[in-house]
């Protein structure tokens, strides 16, 4: 039941812009129409409340709000019943205008354009400049990736051959233990034929 009412007001809507308005459909929706009215966007939304109340009513109109600043002009469609839940002050200060759907469709508060945000044209010049810096940025952070790449397999290489080489000083150690000297016994030859140290030696005992 709910569709068929929506169809039919929307229907009734976008017959009254296009041959009462004279603008131009641009997108429609289950609930909502888009229309250009010369440089401008104009956006239409549809509200239906089984019971109508103000609270629920600004909580829809809060959410359309949300989306203002990609229209010139926003508008609420509503049946007549809803009209007294209507807060005017509010839909001013957002500038949201508000159609009512009664036996004829009116106008009951205009809305207040804005500007919206445009793009700013680029020719096709700028654009093959802009695609060739792309490319260019590109190639130097494959490079660069490249180069990092490089860089910690030498560095895990390096790391790799430190790690060897210890291992190996280790083993050479642990296969080729110094000697403890313990006593003249364990002198080396030279040093035993040294004179001086039997001078040392006797010294030491005295």
């Amino acid at each position: 039941m709910l569709d068929l009412l929506l169809k039919r007001e929307m229907d009734r809507l976008i017959k009254w812009l296009t041959e009462e308005r004279g603008l131009e459909i641009v997108e429609r929706g289950l609930d909502y129409v888009n229309c250009r009215d010369g440089n401008n966007t104009v956006h239409y939304r549809y509200i239906h409340v089984d019971i109508p109340n103000e609270a629920d009513i600004a909580k829809k109109v809060a959410e359309l709000a949300g989306d203002r600043g990609g229209f010139n002009k926003m508008y609420v469609a509503i049946d007549r019943s809803i009209i007294n839940f209507i807060d005017g002050k509010l839909m001013k200060k957002l500038g949201i205008g508000v159609i009512v759907l009664d036996e004829e469709v009116r106008e009951a508060l205009p809305s207040i354009p804005i500007a919206t945000p445009q793009a700013t044209a680029i020719n096709s010049e700028e654009l093959q400049l802009l695609e060739r810096t792309i490319r260019a940025m590109q190639d130097k952070i494959n490079q660069l990736e490249k180069r990092i790449q490089e860089l910690e397999e030498r560095s895990k290489h390096s790391e790799d051959s430190i790690k060897e080489k210890r291992q190996e000083e280790t083993q050479i150690q642990e296969q080729n233990p110094v000697p403890a000297v313990t006593g003249a016994g364990d002198v080396p030859q030279f040093m035993r034929e040294n004179p001086w140290l039997d001078i040392l030696g006797k010294r030491g005992n005295q």
